[in-house]
């Protein structure tokens, strides 16, 4: 929901009259996390279980809009497995990893009640509950999350190997958390082919995925189903398929 009159031009912040272009896009599958890059991972590391995420923007006759100061819009994302305690954060990328990796960063003013659990009105159909919240930030990434609350006594790191040919230039690996809403994107250290990560939680049942693509444009693609245990480490054999089946894949994982 976004009042009337709340958009003024982003480049001189003039008024805006007449008709004007909104895009409101949405994720919410670990598939579609995997297809638009938006690992679920703040910029120290730390696991998020995800609640949807979301982007807004504005425009009139091509040229970008921005809400005027001290307005916001509404936005009411459905779930059909509610959780609490969530927060709101933004995309950034830490120059810690990449430019090519993004992360997220709590916005200065999130607190755990800022986001409300509600049910589901009669008057729409839709199901289970929504998470509700009102921000004022526009062309970037918002993810509704929380925190995992797992003892750092009960943390590990994970890897996957693959052959010399699949490499960060070509590749990219995900681990999976089957049974939360939760991707991380693997990163390399010294050796470009073992992607790497750390503070998963221990026990947890992942699937690892890898996906590639060749100089003459070939897709190739594995994954594996584990469970976490200390330092855990799987191999992935990545094979020539097509990007009709990889989206298949995504589409159907846990």
């Amino acid at each position: 929901f976004v009042l009337p009159n709340a958009f003024v031009k982003a480049n001189n912040g003039q008024p805006v009259t007449g008709e004007i272009d909104l895009g409101l896009y949405e994720v919410k599958t670990k598939g579609d996390m995997i297809r638009f890059n938006l690992p679920t991972m703040t910029t120290d590391l730390r696991v998020l279980e995800s609640g949807g995420m979301v982007y807004f923007a504005a425009e009139q006759n091509g040229q970008p809009l921005r809400l005027k100061p001290g307005y916001s819009f509404e936005i009411n994302q459905w779930t059909e497995n509610p959780v609490q305690d969530m927060r709101l954060f933004f995309e950034t990328f830490p120059p810690s990893l990449s430019d090519t990796f993004n992360a997220w960063a709590l916005f200065p003013d999130s607190i755990e009640n800022n986001v409300i659990l509600t049910s589901s009105p009669d008057t729409i159909n839709l199901p289970g509950f929504g998470f509700f919240y009102a921000i004022d930030t526009m062309y970037t990434w918002i993810n509704c999350d929380r925190f995992l609350d797992v003892p750092a006594s009960q943390l590990t790191n994970a890897s996957a190997k693959l052959s010399d040919v699949f490499t960060t230039e070509n590749t990219a690996v995900y681990l999976v958390f089957n049974e939360l809403n939760s991707v991380i994107r693997l990163w390399t250290l010294s050796d470009p082919s073992l992607f790497h990560g750390e503070n998963f939680p221990l026990d947890a049942k992942v699937t690892f995925l890898a996906v590639a693509v060749s100089q003459d444009g070939a897709y190739f693609f594995d994954k594996k189903t584990t469970t976490l245990s200390v330092g855990k480490q799987v191999e992935l054999l990545p094979k020539e398929t097509s990007l009709e089946k990889i989206l298949d894949s995504l589409e159907d994982l846990p």
